[in-house]
This record gives structure tokens, sequence and C-alpha cells, in this order.
């Protein structure tokens, strides 16, 4: 054994080759460390950990919410939109910056943005008729777009959605408990990447992103004839994975 090792080392071409493949490794290695990083770089969103200091330059935050709605109104139809990639004010017109996790985190980072939605509901219908119900996503506002009742019907059946029932008095449910549900907001979109990358999705704390990622709550009544005047109850728990990113400047 000793015989060959002497070989190899007085053997000026293997010496060559040995350290020209070892260079190539090592190129091949930094290379794609470079790639990587080059890849990261492509959204100004910080994606690793790379700062030294109290701080890191983002956290993952898993911001909690609950709310009550009560659904109701001289319609047959009603429509509640959410956003999806919000935690400064997820329903629109209603509360804002009560969502745990939200105020803690915002004294720390000057912007944040949604990466998962987790979410359950329980549905209680108030009425004597029975009351189709969904909960659907969509990029558009949608209570834009559903203006008819025929228009609810369609988004209730044939939507985007993770949750399609019928509760009331002749469906079989008094109340209706949904399992817990993931949603990806890019997913949504249809373009996780861009989602991703996009500071557009993205918000500084106070505000809402400038490009929503829409959620609505759809209930229609058994008849378009019939209005919900007694009303829809919905309990609405969640948990949003929150990314929040920039350090404040220390004062």
């Amino acid at each position: 054994m000793q015989r060959n090792n002497n070989a190899n080392n007085n053997n000026p071409n293997r010496a060559r080759r040995a350290r020209a493949k070892r260079v190539r490794g090592k190129g091949g290695r930094g290379a794609n460390q470079n790639a990587l990083m080059n890849l990261a770089n492509v959204s100004s969103i910080p994606t690793e950990r790379g700062m030294r200091g109290p701080f890191p330059m983002f956290e993952l935050v898993p911001c909690r919410f609950y709310d009550r709605l009560v659904v109701q109104g001289a319609a047959s139809f009603l429509v509640v939109d959410f956003r999806l990639n919000s935690v400064w004010q997820p329903v629109v017109g209603g509360a804002t910056g009560v969502v745990s996790g939200y105020v803690g985190a915002s004294a720390r980072y000057e912007s944040y943005r949604v990466e998962r939605y987790k979410y359950s509901i329980r549905v209680n219908s108030n009425e004597n008729f029975a009351v189709s119900f969904a909960v659907i996503f969509s990029d558009r506002q949608q209570s834009t777009v559903i203006s008819t009742y025929q228009q609810a019907l369609t988004a209730i059946t044939s939507s985007y959605t993770s949750i399609s029932e019928m509760v009331g008095t002749t469906a079989g449910y008094s109340i209706y408990r949904s399992p817990t549900i993931t949603v990806y907001p890019g997913h949504v979109t249809g373009n996780p990447l861009m989602y991703m990358a996009d500071r557009d999705f993205s918000s500084s704390t106070g505000a809402s992103p400038g490009q929503s990622v829409w959620g609505a709550f759809v209930v229609a009544s058994d008849t378009s004839a019939q209005n919900l005047i007694n009303g829809v109850f919905l309990d609405w728990n969640a948990e949003i994975l929150t990314r929040f990113f920039s350090v404040l400047a220390l004062s």
C-alpha cells in the first residue's frame, strides 16, 4: 500500500488531475451557492436570516384572528369580503390592528407579507328556511362581482371554494362546523413565485397590501323571494402565518 501511494505521488499527471478535480468540485459547489443566493435576491423581501444583531432580518409570526359576523339584511343573498393577505384589516370594513401577534411584531418591523392562511368556521342560521353558503377565493373582490341572486348561487356551487354547504331547518344541520382548512394566497393568485416577489402583495404595517388576495363568505336563501332578515351567524377562527421584515431603526 505504501508503494502504491508513493507511485501516485511521484506521477505528475495524476497529481495534476487530482488537483483539477478538487478545484472543479469546489467551483461547482460555489456556483450552486451563488445561484441560490442570486435567486433569493430576485425578491427584495428577505428570505434568509443573515443579519447579526438582536433582531433577525425577518420573523415568521403565527398571528391569530377571531371574529363573529352577523350576516343579515333585506336581500336574498349577502357577500362579506375579507383579505387573505392582510393582518391589519382582515375583514373589509372591520376593525383594524386587532389580530393577535400583529401589534408586537409591527413594533419591530416595518413591513409584512402573509404566507399561509389556516381557518375554521362555525355557521348557524337563524332563518326558518335552508340557507346555502360558501367560502370562496379570488383575485377579485367578490362583492363587486356578485350582484344578483343567480350569481350568488353560481359562486357558491362553482367558484374556487374550500367549503360549500347548506344549513337550516330542512338541511339537516342546525350548526355547521368546518374542519381546519389551509389556503396559500400565492396559489389563489395562480402564480406563487410572483406573489412571493411582488411587494404589491405585501404592505407596510398599519395598512393593507396594495394588491389584495380576496376571500368571501357568500350566503344565499332557499329562494330569491326569501330575505335573510333574521341572519346567519359566522364564527371565524384563523391562524395567519405572517412574515414581518425590514427591521425598524432602534431609538
